[in-house]
């Protein structure tokens, strides 16, 4: 089945998002930054047993938001409305890196919902200094993201954070390769002063996911040195209804590494 795409207005805000596959349940799916919901498309196998619902996060793909951020609760309402929209009352979560982050944080709101909650290599459960609400406060985000131009200061910050191993390698070239340019370093600080709403409070979550024993997949690239797959085994310690897996490839792996995987674990399971 082809994929259809839509549109549904939030106040002065335009979302899009596409669906594909046949099944019966229905799969609310964000992925990372840079990114758009068109890479969950490549993931075929989903359609095999669910409707998938591919949004455009704000400040992506065809998405027209007009803010410079986003909040838990602007985001809640949209799955909210998708989801009634398609008719749709209970649903799976997946997100990918930044929206992996984002799953993990708007889960607790969305539990009562929620079949199944899939991880695919997501940011947030991995100490990340630049996430630390102490270290980099919502003012001083603001403060930083208003002094973007010339952007020679944020790359000499950010060489000088590789140098003292507080940045990986590949996390580093990311962030260099989006500060270059001036429409994605507004949109990368646009992401991290917004991304200050979604903290990921792993213990309350842990305890949550045990008590309703949620089926939980966390799905990591071998490879990924952005979100290493050791914070996600980590995480997944003594819940017995989680699930982890590892794919050959790096953190960008919404492809056919990924597509096999997800097939395999079809074939076996219940509420994947």
């Amino acid at each position: 089945m082809s994929p259809s795409y839509h549109q549904i207005d939030f106040g002065p805000h335009r979302l899009h998002y596409g669906c594909f596959g046949r099944g019966p349940k229905a799969l609310l799916a964000l992925h990372g930054f840079a990114n758009h919901g068109g890479y969950f498309e490549e993931l075929k196998s989903l359609g095999e047993s669910y409707r998938v619902f591919a949004l455009d996060l704000p400040f992506h793909g065809k998405t027209q938001w007009e803010s410079d951020h986003f909040s838990a609760q602007e985001l809640l309402e949209i799955i909210r409305l998708i989801l009634a929209q398609e008719n749709f009352q209970r649903f799976s979560l997946a997100g990918h890196s930044m929206g992996g982050r984002i799953a993990l944080s708007l889960a607790p709101e969305l539990l009562p919902n929620l079949d199944a909650l899939i991880l695919l290599a997501p940011a947030g459960l991995q100490p990340t200094p630049s996430d630390s609400p102490v270290l980099f406060p919502l003012f001083l985000r603001r403060f930083l993201a208003a002094r973007l131009e010339p952007p020679g200061w944020i790359l000499s910050i950010f060489a000088w954070a590789r140098r003292a191993n507080l940045l990986n390698k590949a996390t580093y070239v990311l962030f260099r390769q989006q500060i270059e340019q001036a429409d994605r370093r507004h949109r990368l600080f646009n992401c991290w002063i917004s991304l200050y709403d979604f903290p990921v409070y792993k213990r309350k979550l842990r305890k949550l996911i045990q008590e309703k024993e949620l089926p939980l997949y966390l799905i990591y690239g071998q490879e990924d040195e952005i979100t290493p797959g050791r914070y996600g085994q980590q995480f997944a310690q003594k819940l017995p209804s989680a699930q982890f897996h590892w794919v050959a490839d790096g953190h960008f792996f919404l492809r056919a590494p990924l597509d096999q995987c997800i097939r395999e674990i079809l074939a076996k399971q219940q509420y994947f």
